[in-house]
């Protein structure tokens, strides 16, 4: 990505580097995963990288990210570009893929929750579903663990008296598969406050690489997606 340093870009400039990344992939060290990352920055104009396991965040020189907060199951950010220009609060979130101990991201988020004035997104590996429809394959939708997601999306949303919400999404329905099961367990949630001052937000589920779940591509112009492939 070729970095700037004007201080005046305008908002629409702004908005077209704003692509934030997030992916769970172990092994990041792994030969060919680190070419393959350079690659994903440069080819989607990548403003901000998280590899969920291990934990790692990136930036471009286009502005500064925060950590307000962190815990093993996220890593609670503001992202502030240069320039006056709107700043978000990102959570990047790991779930554990035990449901009794994602309880307690659920608590966390719901506490987060009640504390954000500020626009606000949520994104990465939930290990959770929203929807019967979310999964395909295997034994029956787990309703207790779909249930717990919902409602900590329910109370999130009376804390911030906005409403959080499912930011959708461009590509195959589903983001994790594995022993014949497909799961879309990969979020992108964002606050009114958010779509406020992104209006146009698109949510790419990118093709599967080097991993069982396929990274996410938040892109807040909404409008430059060419040169994606969501197959």
């Amino acid at each position: 990505m070729a970095a700037t340093n004007r201080g005046k870009e305008t908002h629409d400039e702004f908005l077209m580097s704003y692509n934030i990344f997030s992916w769970n992939i172990r092994g990041v060290a792994a030969k060919g995963v680190p070419l393959l990352l350079k690659d994903m920055v440069n080819r989607h104009n990548v403003s901000c990288l998280a590899i969920l396991e291990p934990r790692i965040l990136w930036q471009t020189n286009w502005g500064n990210i925060e950590v307000l907060s962190s815990h093993r199951q996220f890593v609670h950010t503001r992202i502030s570009p240069k320039g006056n220009l709107p700043s978000l609060l990102v959570t990047f979130v790991y779930g554990s893929p035990n449901y009794a101990v994602r309880d307690c991201l659920w608590r966390e988020l719901r506490i987060l929750a009640a504390n954000m004035t500020e626009p606000c997104c949520v994104i990465g590996d939930f290990n959770a579903y929203l929807h019967a429809s979310d999964k395909m394959g295997g034994g029956p939708p787990n309703l207790i663990s779909m249930n717990k997601f919902k409602d900590c999306l329910d109370e999130c949303s009376l804390s911030l008296s906005l409403f959080l919400s499912d930011l959708g999404f461009i590509g195959p329905p589903f983001t994790w598969e594995g022993r014949g099961v497909k799961e879309r367990i990969d979020w992108a949630l964002g606050t009114d406050r958010m779509l406020a001052s992104f209006p146009e937000p698109s949510v790419h589920h990118l093709p599967k690489m080097k991993s069982d779940h396929k990274p996410l591509l938040l892109q807040l112009d909404g409008g430059s997606s060419r040169g994606i492939s969501n197959d």
